[in-house]
């Protein structure tokens, strides 16, 4: 009872206090564990609270509490740290708690790594099993004109090409945030200066 009240107060430190006198006492609850872990992520105390949850999982690895517990502070520890150096987190998280939030951290992690081609797939792949998710909406297309701008760097008119098209279907299409793909349609139809070409994507969003 006092532990559940100082978590419903918010009195983190005392909660944590109070959870480790009661886990040397009661090994075996799960549920403090996950309590804990929650007191100290609520304290940034990130490692200690990974540590605790992880230790909860060896215990009892099926616990769902105590995957998503786990999932929840490596999403709110990567996010502190450079792409690179959080991508791992990103992967451990997703796997104990596959849902929307710890997926598209995922994803993006890709993205901010530079690896735009595997962003893209996994931010389609969540916007087919998540289909009204605004955060896979959102990134989607800044995404593409991420990769749309390294290719443009690259002088590869092919693939220069490919994404244009995709970009006038994304238009066809309509929905959400279509500033991206109307930069990658002008400043790649600039870069080609293909007029034939252009006229045919002008005709395929006009016709």
């Amino acid at each position: 009872e006092i532990i559940t009240d100082l978590l419903q107060t918010q009195n983190w430190v005392a909660a944590d206090k109070e959870l480790v006198s009661y886990i040397k006492a009661n090994p075996q609850k799960a549920w403090a564990y996950t309590s804990r872990a929650w007191a100290l992520e609520n304290l940034k105390r990130y490692d200690e609270a990974i540590s605790v949850a992880r230790t909860a999982l060896i215990q009892w690895p099926q616990d769902t509490k105590a995957r998503s517990a786990l999932a929840r502070v490596l999403t709110k520890k990567g996010e502190t740290m450079p792409a690179k150096s959080a991508h791992p987190l990103y992967v451990e998280a997703a796997m104990n708690d596959p849902r929307e939030y710890t997926e598209f951290c995922l994803a993006r992690s890709h993205r901010e790594m530079g690896e735009f081609e595997t962003a893209i797939a996994q931010m389609q792949a969540g916007l087919l099993k998540y289909p009204n998710s605004p955060l896979f909406k959102e990134a989607l297309p800044f995404t593409r004109y991420q990769y749309f701008k390294k290719i443009r760097t690259q002088g590869d008119r092919q693939r220069l090409r490919e994404q244009i098209e995709l970009a006038a279907d994304a238009l066809r299409r309509g929905g959400y945030d279509q500033f991206y793909y109307q930069q990658m349609l002008r400043l790649g139809l600039r870069d080609l200066s293909d007029r034939a070409f252009f006229q045919s994507v002008y005709d395929s969003l006009f016709k």
